[in-house]
């Protein structure tokens, strides 16, 4: 899809997966480094392009069938994470290859991850 103008120049549209995910702050280069290493992060003439929070706190309680890398079971836990979020190609594999690096590179058992379709501009060459 091309606009014709937008802001004086003619942009386009790109399909793209868009991820995201929580990692707690000890933790992100890891998780980033094994993205990186699964996908340059590109966008237009631009690579390792992500984003990240500013840290937050998340809360959990692990269930009697978790095995938790932070917390205990049945009690409430808080642990600093930032939002780390980034785009690839809308390639099935770009897609496999990124969630098991993050699965890789994660501390927690189960890390929220969330992805969704969405579009994206690029400058017109």
């Amino acid at each position: 899809m091309l606009l014709s103008k937008y802001g004086g120049d003619a942009v386009d549209f790109i399909a793209v997966y868009r991820v995201v995910t929580f990692v707690p702050v000890e933790h992100l280069e890891a998780v980033k480094q094994a993205v990186l290493g699964a996908d340059p992060l590109e966008y237009g003439n631009y690579q390792a392009v992500c984003w990240t929070s500013v840290p937050g706190i998340e809360q959990f309680v692990p269930n009697e069938k978790a095995c938790p890398s932070s917390g205990k079971t049945d009690e409430f836990s808080h642990v600093r994470s930032v939002r780390f979020e980034f785009s690839i190609p809308l390639r099935h594999e770009s897609l496999r290859d990124v969630l098991a690096a993050i699965q890789k590179a994660h501390p927690w058992e189960e890390p929220v991850i969330y992805v969704t379709e969405v579009m994206e501009t690029r400058s017109c060459l």
